[in-house]
């Protein structure tokens, strides 16, 4: 168990024979997840997703939402506290595409607070991974699916 983030490709991007992306379906709109029609099984499922990260197992989220609550206080912002959430299934795992902006700024705090701290490889890691997915959201048009 942990936390994985997905970025889905814009439907307009996908690479697919139309015969096979007539049985693409948005599963989401506000994160622009994909899927493939009900009872349709296909192994190219992994075309359907620019981008997937591992963000950790439980014990890292647990260890991340420490360090970086410690470097900003009470000010863990909103969307990135969801993100190291170890996640319940519920409607809130994910960054809806509106959201995307606004974590990579919460990034960016981060990344200034933690100029000048002594070096944490696993929260420079987290950032990087998360950057990774936020500029693959903006290029897709898309959200973050976490699960």
């Amino acid at each position: 168990m942990g936390r994985d983030a997905q970025v889905f490709k814009n439907v307009s991007n996908l690479q697919l024979p139309e015969k096979l992306k007539a049985h693409v379906v948005v599963a989401d709109a506000s994160t622009g997840e994909l899927d493939f029609e009900e009872g349709w099984e296909n192994p190219k499922y992994d075309q359907l997703i620019a981008t997937e990260e591992r963000l950790g197992n439980i014990s890292m989220m647990a260890y991340l939402r420490n360090a970086i609550g410690r470097l900003c206080g009470e000010a863990v912002q909103p969307i990135l506290y969801r993100v190291l959430e170890n996640g319940d299934g519920s409607d809130e795992d994910a960054v809806d595409r509106d959201e995307v902006g606004a974590l990579g700024e919460e990034i960016s705090v981060i990344r200034e607070k933690c100029e000048g701290q002594p070096a944490d490889e696993d929260v420079d890691g987290f950032l990087a991974k998360l950057e990774s997915l936020v500029l693959a959201a903006k290029a897709e048009g898309n959200g973050i699916v976490l699960s």
